[in-house]
């Protein structure tokens, strides 16, 4: 498995050139680059911005080192390749067979969906690495139960939290493993939520002397309306004073999505002006409906959650079609140009093989049915595994798809949400499919031994008995 593994990584490598080459100096489309690349030229905490700063951190730290475009892009390249590397030493080191240790090191080397992100200015790289990093240091701390590798993983999953807030919903699953696993459960599990609350705490208190906001961001109660909006009837619950304005009479069925009610045209953005602007209002009337309506918003939520197994619906644009590297440039590049060029200075677009890449992306990638298919295998395989694949699994699959779930449920549905946790999510559907696997053949060899000698047909029992 060794050479497997080395022989993915040099794919992977190579992959990653040819991007460099194919598409200089990066791939500038999608629009949330502009923020990213904003808060980096600082000040770091905007005002207007709802995103953590730790993205923006980095590339302001990756600015100081060298201020190239290429660099930055390189670098997350770089952080791609350790990824993998990263994910195989965790998964094996959890007590897995090699060959399931590979299978994330080769999702993350090989799906161009994956490493779309590494070639743009978005977060999804460097959420990746941390979040990989943290599941490394806790199975570290399982396999020798040093609290101070606990600590490292609670640290560490924070920092991933500071870089997508959708990183929150993974600190419970590291703290319920250090807590399920034997031998010095207290002690590791505190270690783990300690660090955790300790890192958090500290970036909220930055983030409110800069701020005057308490936590991650501003205009948390957007994504509230968002979400309840599509499916909001005000004659069943009473509007917040001051809201009645956000009501609409129309056809559920005819609304859009909950991200174009934060970003396009919504009775919210044209009252408000958009996120983070009356975030307490508007997500006070989201609040309100969902309360009012909980089988319509549970529908809302399922349905969302669906778009990850079936691409092809209403939600299309936030599905993988949305980060296609299909040579196309839309409205985002020259509003990304915007804030590009002065931090990093002037740059000419150029795409080669545009079209060989997108179709490579569009075959090469987890397609919906294995993601449905790795959640059921991982969930059926845990009664019939022993304690450390339980836990093995538990992690891998509980830190992939509670944070997707929780994220989908609170915000809207994005397969970038899904992206930088494919390979933990693979690699907990590879386990499940082994602990299935040897637990039928277990059974088949249990069976042969329990049948009875056959009995020696007539010309063999007559030369028995002459």
């Amino acid at each position: 498995m060794v050479v497997v593994l080395a022989s993915l990584v040099v794919a992977g490598v190579a992959l990653r050139l040819a991007l460099l080459l194919s598409f200089t100096p990066a791939y500038l489309d999608y629009p949330d680059t502009w923020g990213y690349v904003k808060a980096a030229r600082g000040p770091l905490f905007m005002d207007d911005w709802i995103r953590p700063a730790g993205y923006p951190a980095f590339l302001a730290g990756l600015q100081a080192v060298w201020g190239s475009l290429t660099f930055a892009i390189v670098v997350q390249h770089l952080a791609g390749v350790a990824t993998a590397l990263l994910a195989y030493a965790t998964v094996h080191r959890l007590g897995a067979p090699r060959w399931v240790a590979v299978v994330p090191a080769a999702v993350i080397l090989l799906c161009l969906d994956v490493v779309y992100f590494e070639h743009t200015l978005l977060s999804e790289a460097l959420f990746a690495l941390l979040s990989v990093a943290a599941l490394y240091a806790l199975a570290r701390s399982l396999e020798g139960g040093a609290v101070a590798w606990a600590a490292a993983a609670g640290a560490l999953a924070a920092f991933a939290v500071t870089v997508r807030g959708a990183g929150l919903f993974a600190i419970p699953v590291l703290v319920l493993v250090a807590l399920l696993a034997p031998g010095r459960r207290l002690p590791r599990a505190g270690a783990v939520g300690v660090a955790a609350a300790a890192v958090l705490l500290g970036y909220a208190a930055v983030n409110q002397s800069q701020t005057g906001t308490f936590g991650l961001t501003e205009g948390s109660g957007w994504a509230t309306y968002s979400r309840a909006a599509p499916f909001a009837d005000c004659r069943v619950f009473d509007p917040p004073r001051g809201t009645r304005a956000l009501c609409e009479t129309s056809d559920v069925r005819d609304r859009g999505t909950p991200d174009q009610y934060s970003w396009r045209d919504s009775p919210a953005t044209r009252l408000f002006g958009g996120p983070p602007h009356r975030a307490e209002l508007v997500g006070s009337w989201g609040r309100a409906a969902i309360l009012a309506q909980p089988r319509a918003y549970v529908s809302a939520v399922a349905a969302d959650l669906w778009s990850f197994v079936d691409v092809s619906g209403r939600n299309r644009r936030a599905g993988p079609a949305g980060l296609e590297l299909d040579g196309h440039v839309n409205t985002g590049e020259p509003l990304n140009r915007t804030q590009v060029e002065p931090y990093y200075g002037p740059y000419t677009l150029q795409t080669h093989g545009a079209a060989a890449f997108g179709t490579i992306q569009r075959i090469v990638r987890v397609h919906g049915p294995l993601v449905l298919l790795a959640v059921v295998l991982s969930l059926l395989a845990l009664p019939f595994a022993t304690a450390r694949e339980r836990l093995g699994i538990l992690l891998l699959g509980g830190t992939a798809v509670v944070p997707v779930v929780l994220a989908t449920a609170t915000t809207v549905y994005n397969w970038r949400y899904a992206v930088p946790v494919l390979s933990l999510l693979m690699a907990s559907g590879a386990w499940g499919a082994h602990v299935l696997g040897a637990r039928l053949a277990a059974r088949r060899s249990a069976a042969a031994a329990e049948q009875p000698a056959h009995e020696p047909v007539a010309g063999q029992r007559q030369d028995a008995i002459a």
